[in-house]
């Protein structure tokens, strides 16, 4: 009897008492809660930020024979194995005079090893281009001041 009361006893305890329990059930992709649980969850966060880069394209370069040029970029904010190219569409040039007497130009990279039309390359963090695009005038040239126009490309590779 004695044994009968307690159990008793024991029952009306485990009823009057509230136990909380937190059953979170979880799988590869979600933890599932709901309103009777509460509790807290935590979730790994993740994001790519794709490559940006600002190079400056000139919309007129003098004396390029002389002092060639080197290009140079507001920003260059790529991974480590890319690069930022800049090329040359064709890089022979016909250029005019005053008056009216043509010749070619020839652009290229101060780094022969470069690909075919590469005239700038910048890194990661390189606001400056680490190669030079020289000009040669071709032999006939008559005297005079000549124009000319270049299409450039920019690339990430």
């Amino acid at each position: 009897m004695k044994k009968r009361c307690l159990s008793l006893m024991m029952v009306a305890c485990m009823m009057v008492t509230p136990i909380t329990v937190n059953a979170a059930m979880t799988d590869d992709n979600f933890s599932y809660m709901s309103e009777y649980e509460g509790g807290t969850a935590n979730t790994e966060l993740s994001y790519f930020q794709n490559s940006t880069y600002m190079v400056k394209i000139p919309l007129r370069i003098n004396n390029i024979v002389e002092s060639g040029y080197v290009f140079t970029a507001d920003s260059i904010n790529i991974l480590d194995n890319q690069s930022v190219n800049v090329y040359v569409e064709n890089n022979s040039i016909e250029m005019t005079n005053e008056r009216g007497d043509t010749c070619s130009l020839e652009l290229r990279c101060s780094d022969d090893k470069g690909k075919q039309g590469l005239v700038g390359t910048f890194k990661n963090g390189e606001t400056t281009s680490s190669v030079t695009m020289n000009a040669q005038m071709g032999s006939g040239a008559r005297a005079g001041s000549y124009t000319g126009t270049a299409t450039f490309s920019v690339r990430l590779e």
